[in-house]
């Protein structure tokens, strides 16, 4: 671990502070000093007042430069992006339409110009062969007669252009008048306007030149082309697939205007430079606003704010320093606080002396108890590693490094123990808490020095490997893995097996942020749990299982927006009895199932399969259960159909959380609803994983009048055992053995036996998925009691069924549909 060593306790050890230097008690002066302390003290507090109050002055001074030299930087650099992106408009037109017209393009130009009117031109500039150059300027020059393809010559005069393998001349331009000069003008006849024709076309993206001067302007004023390319339908990215590139050409003086339009830039001097090469650098465009000279009192501060900042494949830089008086310290306020501090020294001398000995005792309480804080808010307090807060700061300092030092390498590994809560529900907190210690001790001692290791909360742990590639610190993370392997841990007179899952981000110039660092490194450890445990993943950008993650991710914070927005919806579909009478003497009453939708925010409706899969994953199944139950009852209760039995699906998750029964019977006495009318459906798979807790939870309910349905039954086949232990009501048949009924034998033995093992136990059946009429002449022979599938209606919305007239009970008799 980085810096100071730690007892496992968490308390450093004797002798060093929180960060690791050694803290020494401060002796006690001589008595003899005392008078001279106090005697120069007064003197001491005058050069300190003083001080104080030239350094708020400077503050002041600086933090309004800061605010000034930020807002001229932000406006320079949102300027230049947002007109430069401009260009790609133009590309865009002719990307999607095959033959622009200059009526097109006039049109869209105008419009571009009209917002942003700093913009020079706007000009379209096709490819055109050797070969078709001919043709091409011969119907051009129906519209303009005496056009050709020009080069600008060394004395500056416009020429025919020398034969070459293709052109790239100006065809299309806006404004038209100020520009005529330029129609027909091959740009790529010198260096900067060719090689950002060519960064264009081979980056498939917007390029911008070098410095250059403009054919159609006699002032030679600094000018900047932007180039987009656009290519040949048929998707091809290179030369001989170039339509053409939308050019934008903008004067630097002119951005720069614009971009200071609405600031107040007196005593500002801003610089722009293009700095692109490593060791080049070329300014663009100086101005220096004018203020007044600093008067007698004042003194410039010569504050100064770089900032860079790259678009269209080049670096610029905006240098802000300041100028005059507006920025200036004013000297006059330090100038009377030392003239009333050394009139006050001679007064104040005893009285210092005496204040100075009790601000010695309340500061060195003062440092202890800041010193235990700061460790305390760095450090875990069970195994004295860093904490998450510590930890993410030392990402911070390795991230800024990492970008100053693009070279570095840097990589974050999260080591999450495999089945850590199996040791703490077995043997209590109290063994994991030693296994924790244990295991921060060895990793500790296993890491190279300068590096760290913190404990992130529960069971994971953080490592930070400073100078290690993803492949290094792979082979790290396999050593910590094998370190946790080999730890036997035993507690009492039991031994328990250790492993730990990985996940490994490399820390480079591209990485965003502390948090997304650690947001990937999360998803590798999670990733490599997915896989078996005891492994090491990865994470990197084009790994197809970080993009299912990062999916998953999506529908996640979809599905929480979808849960705060209030855009989940309910539908439900009829569950039918398949004799006259229903089915092991339960009443004629209506039965529905509940089903969940989800609604985009354009209205679009998403099945459960696309967004449930994350959420199960994720643990959103107890919220959006929540909001289900409660929603029903809000729903359902001022309609009062109390001859209604509805059918409500539970998550496995959410049968593992007994906090859920209290939230049920709080709502259906809050809303004073019939808990009879509730069934609560819960798959197999959730029985057996939560066996104790799912007999627990459906004894609660059952004993308020809820029933209970066992959903998909069949599909694992494991949970027959349970059946004599669970008192459910219905046993709804997996719908893969209902469909395939008629034309498999096996399946209908299966759907035979279910049903023969729930007449014995007094259990009503429901067959899912029937879906047609042989489906349905199946499941009556069979006995079973009641029937849900397309048959019988598809989901509909939950309003639908609460607004139509009540009438009679549907029965099944002959197996039609019912109207």
């Amino acid at each position: 671990m980085t810096g100071a060593r730690w007892d496992i306790d968490g308390t450093p050890e004797a002798g060093t502070s929180a960060y690791g230097r050694r803290t020494h008690t401060r002796p006690r002066l001589p008595a003899w000093l005392l008078p001279v302390v106090v005697a120069v003290f007064g003197l001491t507090v005058s050069l300190l007042v003083t001080y104080a109050a030239y350094h708020h002055e400077r503050g002041r001074a600086d933090t309004a430069f800061r605010i000034a030299a930020r807002e001229h930087v932000t406006a320079i650099t949102q300027t230049w992006r947002q007109q430069f992106a401009s260009v790609r408009e133009i590309a865009d037109l002719f990307q999607v339409k095959q033959v622009v017209t200059r009526k097109d393009f006039s049109r869209l130009a105008r419009s571009i110009l009209a917002r942003h009117p700093t913009i020079e031109a706007l000009e379209w500039v096709p490819r055109i062969t050797h070969l078709g150059r001919e043709i091409f300027i011969a119907r051009v020059r129906a519209e303009f007669p005496g056009f050709t393809i020009r080069d600008l010559s060394a004395t500056g005069e416009l020429v025919r252009a020398p034969r070459r393998e293709e052109y790239y001349p100006i065809l299309y331009v806006e404004p038209f008048t100020e520009n005529r000069r330029a129609l027909g003008f091959d740009p790529s006849d010198n260096e900067a306007r060719s090689n950002a024709i060519r960064a264009a076309i081979d980056r498939a993206e917007l390029s911008a030149s070098a410095s250059t001067s403009l054919v159609q302007d006699s002032g030679n004023e600094p000018a900047i082309l932007v180039f987009v390319p656009v290519f040949q339908h048929n998707g091809n990215i290179h030369t001989r697939g170039t339509r053409g590139l939308a050019e934008g050409v903008f004067k630097v003086h002119a951005l720069v205007t614009d971009a200071l339009a609405v600031l107040r830039s007196q005593g500002l001097r801003i610089t722009v430079s293009d700095v692109t090469g490593r060791d080049s650098r070329e300014t663009l465009h100086t101005r220096t606003f004018e203020d007044d000279p600093p008067a007698w009192y004042q003194w410039s501060g010569g504050q100064h704010l770089a900032h860079v900042w790259s678009t269209g494949g080049r670096t610029y830089s905006a240098a802000v320093a300041a100028t005059g008086a507006r920025f200036a310290y004013d000297l006059r306020g330090p100038a009377v606080a030392l003239g009333l501090s050394l009139g006050l020294t001679a007064l104040a001398t005893w009285l210092v002396g005496q204040m100075t000995r009790r601000e010695r005792a309340v500061r060195e309480l003062a440092d202890q108890r800041a010193t235990q804080l700061d460790h305390l808010s760095r450090h875990d307090a069970l195994t004295g590693l860093l904490n998450r807060a510590g930890f993410q700061q030392e990402i911070e300092l390795a991230l800024s490094r990492v970008r100053e030092e693009p070279t570095r390498q840097t990589s974050l590994c999260l080591v999450d123990l495999d089945q850590f809560k199996l040791i703490n529900d077995v043997c209590g907190h109290e063994a994991g808490d030693a296994l924790m210690r244990r295991l921060a001790r060895r990793l500790s001692e296993l890491i190279d020095t300068g590096d760290c290791v913190a404990r992130l909360g529960g069971d994971e742990f953080g490592i930070l490997l400073h100078r290690h590639g993803a492949e290094q610190a792979r082979e790290a993370a396999a050593r910590y893995l094998h370190t946790v392997e080999t730890t036997r841990f035993s507690w009492g007179e039991r031994l328990f097996p250790v492993t730990a899952s990985a996940g490994i981000v490399e820390i480079n110039a591209g990485t965003e942020s502390t948090a997304s660092a650690m947001s990937k490194a999360d998803a590798a450890c999670y990733i490599a749990k997915d896989h078996g445990r005891n492994r090491i993943h990865v994470f990197r950008e084009d790994d197809h299982l970080s993009d299912r993650y990062r999916t998953e991710m999506t529908w996640v914070s979809a599905i929480r927006e979808a849960l705060d927005e209030n855009r989940l919806s309910l539908y439900c579909q009829p569950i039918l009895p398949c004799r006259q009478g229903g089915g092991k003497g339960e009443s004629r009453r209506r039965r529905l199932e509940l089903l969940l939708r989800m609604r985009d925010r354009d209205g679009e409706i998403i099945v459960p399969g696309t967004f449930l899969p994350a959420a199960e994953r994720y643990g959103l199944m107890p919220s959006i259960d929540r909001w289900v139950v409660g929603n029903l009852i809000r729903t359902i209760r001022p309609h009062d159909r109390k001859d209604t039995l509805w059918f409500v699906n539970l998550s496995g998750q959410t049968l593992g959380d007994l906090t859920f029964c209290d939230f049920i019977l709080h709502t259906l006495h809050h809303h004073d609803m019939a808990p009879e009318s509730l069934c609560f459906e819960i798959t197999e798979t959730a029985v057996i994983s939560n066996h104790a807790t799912a007999r627990t939870f459906i004894q609660r309910l059952r004993s308020v009048g809820c029933r209970f349905a066992l959903d998909d039954f069949g599909s694992g086949m494991a949970s027959f055992s349970y059946l004599k232990e669970l008192e459910v009501d219905f046993l709804k048949i997996d719908g893969g053995f209902v469909r395939g009924m008629p034309n498999d034998r096996l399946d209908r033995a299966v759907t035979g036996a279910i049903q023969r093992l729930a007449r014995e136990l007094g259990i009503s059946t429901i067959a899912e998925f029937v879906e047609d009429e042989r489906i349905f002449r199946e499941v009556r022979e069979l006995g079973i009691d009641y029937a849900q599938g397309y048959l019988f209606g598809r989901p509909t919305p939950i309003e639908r069924y609460l607004h139509r007239p009540r009438g009679p009970n549907l029965t099944i008799i002959h197996g039609h549909r019912p109207s």
